[in-house]
């Protein structure tokens, strides 16, 4: 029996040269066998309440932090980049922090 494969290249060159009763009927058993075959289902991680749980405290750590960021970035518009200077010299690193 012919794979799909070798049926849509099959049917591309009765195609390409111009017979298409054979096209047709290739086209036609074509979609019969890719309806016959089994549909791939996604498989779902295995993942526990635990493990959600833990995603949504990152994502909200990631969070405080980014906001923490933000205020420093507007602070360095001001002071002219003084403000992160500042704080990298007293040991916050925002880098680390993520």
């Amino acid at each position: 029996m012919a794979t799909l494969d070798e049926i849509g290249t099959v049917l591309e060159k009765a195609d390409a040269l111009g017979n298409v009763d054979d096209a047709r009927e290739l086209a036609k058993y074509y979609s019969e066998m890719k309806a016959q075959q089994p549909q791939e289902e996604a498989e779902l991680p295995d993942r526990t309440i635990a493990d959600y749980a833990k995603d949504i405290a990152t994502t909200g750590a990631k969070s405080v932090i980014g906001v923490d960021q933000t205020v420093v970035g507007a602070a360095n518009l001001v002071s002219k980049g003084k403000a992160s200077k500042f704080l990298e010299e007293h040991g916050v690193d925002f880098n680390k922090m993520q």
